[in-house]
């Protein structure tokens, strides 16, 4: 190429310029699908929790760009490119903020473009002054290819093998629905005071040896309501001896039993009743699971929530307790789903963990707000309902 080139010093002269040719080129616009992204094992292990997935950033990183010539074609090359993406991802594990992940991902992509017969030899060398020039290498005019990359929009889609519909909510009682009456609980430890003559006070420790001795003895202590009825007439005339009553103890151990046994002696949390309605408008099968006697669903028939629940499942009746796997698949064999159908509630994080390890989608119901922060931490059961409407699940 000859260019006329004029300066300050009054150079007109013709030189020449070696610039390389462009043989050939194309354009193509992309729409990228079912990438494979490369975590770190620490990545790996969130997203392996993960109940969505959003990308926040994705960006080319590099083009690697191989030619090679075509076969029975002269002059003609194939291009192998090889995109490489950095992905910024942000990781739902629960209802708290999501876990910043990053990944690397890449995209293949061929073409066929007209390079020339790259037959021509280039000798050059450079210049040294008051000596020999150094020769450089010998080179060709085979092509050579430049990638050019403008990304005008990224939208990252996790496509799911199905949309997870819940089909089923379990709820704990104590703690979770409902607490224990403080009026109820201020007249029992009264009324014992003033009996005995010195304060009560009903702690754990206490309240387990009352059970065995009005247990006399039997496994399980109870199997039905009946059963449930008389046995804690005996809990409140062993209270009664234990605390060194010794008038009356008969009819005071009654009258404690007709105002605290399945008579208001629980009260509901504000929201309780609300979140019941959410679901229940839903279509969801409900249903309580708990530590306790065969009382449960006569405790809310006096609330007026039994209603919601198409199942009771009392630790009593089942044989054990929560975290076994043994109560908690009994509750979804009485209800027909599966624990990946079915969230649950649980005020015990000991327990919504044991329900989680089964499948669950399962949240620990802190309502004090006193304990760490985690995935699966809720204040309130409307967060329930908040998280399910963040994911777009029904």
């Amino acid at each position: 190429m000859e260019e006329k080139i004029s300066g300050s010093f009054g150079c007109n002269e013709k030189v020449c310029i070696q610039t390389d040719q462009i043989y050939d080129s194309c354009r193509s616009k992309e729409c990228i699908e079912c990438l494979r992204v490369f975590l770190t094992e620490t990545g790996q292990e969130v997203i392996d929790r993960a109940i969505d997935v959003k990308c926040r950033k994705a960006e080319v990183i590099w083009v690697f760009p191989n030619v090679e010539p075509l076969t029975f074609n002269r002059g003609y090359y194939t291009v192998d490119l090889t995109y490489f993406f950095r992905l910024t991802l942000e990781v739902y594990t629960g209802v708290s903020r999501p876990v910043t992940v990053e990944g690397l991902a890449s995209f293949n992509k061929k073409v066929v473009l007209f390079g020339s017969e790259g037959s021509a030899k280039i000798f050059t060398s450079k210049y040294k002054e008051d000596s020999f020039d150094p020769q450089l290498w010998q080179k060709t005019n085979m092509p050579k290819a430049v990638v050019e990359v403008s990304v005008t929009k990224v939208s990252f889609i996790v496509k799911r093998r199905y949309k997870m519909r819940y089909k089923a909510i379990f709820f704990d009682r104590d703690g979770t629905l409902t607490y224990y009456d403080p009026e109820k609980e201020k007249w029992r430890d009264e009324i014992i005071s003033g009996w005995s003559g010195r304060p009560f006070e009903l702690d754990y420790a206490k309240m387990m040896s009352l059970f065995e001795l009005a247990g006399e003895g039997k496994s399980p202590w109870y199997r039905n309501v009946d059963d449930e009825r008389e046995f804690f007439r005996r809990y409140y005339r062993q209270l009664l001896i234990g605390e060194g009553v010794t008038e009356r103890v008969e009819e005071r151990a009654d009258l404690l039993h007709s105002e605290l046994w399945c008579n208001n002696d629980r009260r509901l949390f504000d929201e309780t009743v609300e979140v019941l309605e959410y679901f229940y408008g839903k279509g969801y099968k409900m249903g309580v699971i708990s530590d306790t006697s065969p009382s449960l669903k006569l405790t809310l028939d006096s609330l007026g929530i039994s209603k919601y629940f198409s199942s009771f499942t009392a630790s009593s009746l089942v044989g054990t307790g929560k975290p076994s796997p043994i109560i908690y698949n009994a509750a979804l064999d009485a209800q027909g789903v599966t624990a990946e159908e079915s969230l649950y509630a649980d005020d015990c994080k000991l327990e919504a963990d044991g329900a989680r390890a089964l499948g669950f989608t399962s949240f620990w119901l802190d309502r004090n707000g006193e304990g760490e922060d985690e995935p699966w931490r809720i204040t309130e059961l409307k967060d329930i309902i908040k998280f399910l409407n963040n994911k777009g699940v029904d």
